[in-house]
């Protein structure tokens, strides 16, 4: 049976830390290619159709026979660092083949060499680093001289669905330390008002000695979601007789009161933010801590308002606050940052039986760099986890403007799925 052939080329590499990124279905406008049936095999009819789906490519074919190629140029190899040294070839994609099909890929290099590799392939989206199986010139690969990369095939009904190609890359001037983790802040997943319940923050801090309190034995529960226009909070505190609540003036010191703390930060800088505090009677402190044009300094804007609906009671020994605030005042759009530093406490006075909690541990209020994050999605992630195990930082000794972050992460109970990582 006849190969079919596709034949991969880059119009230019991107270098990043760790691998030279040679085609990159997530960013299809730095590429270019094309697809032609290969007219000198006798008879040939097979053709290449590609397209971009989400975040990949998709090669199917039309015809029965033959062999097809698809072309792109592989240029700027000459360009990498002559510290960084190319260790293998990695390439991330799924297809329809059979489990272990073989596919396999060949190299084309300026230097008139060629080598052949190939790769075992599983279901579902992959990253394989293809295994090299022949090369006839003694020398060793030279990828700094790569200038076409082919995927070939022998099956006219293959799918591909390509994710990127890349070369790994080392550094021999690389220099590695550990980066302690100081603190891990708390995230609260928050799902849109319908179909979902209120996503609640948990488990929650006692203030006085950062004792860690379960959801079921907290007496503070707070539930958030969001609609198309406003975020939504709704608090439940129990208190056995109505909290204290002396302060009736807006902006008065409502916080000496036993009140709930609501804290938002959709800057995201450890340092800028907004304080809501209301009491048991429904009087407001806020302020903003930002950037003030006329002062050109960051300053505490205490005659700022934010905008909100609330509605209070006290029944069965529980304080109850169902609150309201316009996403267009909280300067946050869920569709497009997804991410808001926040912070939730309430206050309780000593005599209670209860002491004063907070949802992200924190030595006073407020304190930006202790603030939890609230992840906005459209449905809910799941029961996974994923953990930071290990922070290194990648250093340069004879370039001090380098530096490059590495991470370890750990993942518990994620259901069967692909998932993708993005930094923000």
């Amino acid at each position: 049976m006849t190969r079919i052939c596709a034949v991969f080329c880059v119009m230019a590499t991107i270098l990043r830390a760790g691998s030279v990124i040679l085609f990159d279905a997530a960013n299809p406008e730095q590429y270019k290619w094309s697809g032609r049936t290969c007219g000198w095999i006798k008879d040939s009819d097979l053709k290449p159709l590609s397209r971009i789906t989400g975040e990949t490519l998709e090669i199917t074919y039309t015809g029965s026979q033959g062999q097809a190629r698809t072309t792109f140029t592989v240029s700027g190899m000459d360009s990498l660092p002559p510290q960084v040294t190319v260790t293998g070839l990695r390439v991330t994609l799924d297809s329809n083949a059979k489990e272990y099909s073989k596919l396999s890929l060949s190299a084309f290099f300026n230097d008139d060499t060629t080598a052949s590799f190939r790769i075992p392939l599983t279901a579902g989206m992959k990253t394989y680093t293809p295994q090299l199986v022949f090369r006839r010139a003694k020398e060793p690969i030279n990828w700094r001289t790569l200038k076409l990369l082919c995927i070939d095939n022998n099956n006219p009904d293959l799918k591909l669905q390509i994710r990127s190609l890349a070369l790994d890359t080392s550094d021999a001037e690389l220099e590695s330390a550990v980066v302690p983790v100081l603190a891990v802040r708390r995230v609260c997943e928050v799902l849109p008002t319908a179909p979902a319940p209120g996503q609640s923050l948990a488990p929650w801090t006692r203030f006085s000695d950062h004792q860690v309190i379960p959801a079921e034995k907290s007496p503070l529960q707070v539930e958030l979601s969001y609609g198309e226009q406003e975020l939504l909070i709704s608090a439940r505190s129990e208190f056995e007789t109505p909290p204290r609540a002396k302060i009736s003036a807006h902006d008065g010191h409502v916080f000496t009161d036993e009140a709930l703390e609501l804290l938002f930060s959709p800057w995201r800088d450890n340092h800028k933010f907004m304080q809501f505090t209301i009491n048991g009677a429904g009087a407001v402190f806020d302020l903003k801590l930002d950037f003030d044009p006329v002062a050109a300094e960051v300053i505490y804007n205490r005659g700022w308002s934010l905008p909100h609906r609330k509605s209070l009671s006290y029944q069965d020994s529980v304080q109850s606050y169902n609150l309201s605030f316009p996403l267009s005042e909280l300067g946050f759009v869920p569709a497009k940052d997804r991410f808001i530093n926040f912070q939730a406490a309430h206050h309780y006075d000593r005599e209670r039986k209860h002491q004063t909690l907070c949802w992200n541990p924190t030595d006073r209020f407020p304190q930006p760099r202790n603030f939890g994050v609230l992840v906005f999605n459209n449905s809910p992630f799941g029961a996974g986890e994923i953990n930071i195990t290990r922070v290194s930082a990648l250093t340069q000794p004879r370039n001090p403007n380098y530096l490059c972050f590495s991470f370890v992460a750990e993942c518990t109970a994620l259901p069967p799925g692909d998932y993708q990582l993005k930094l923000f």
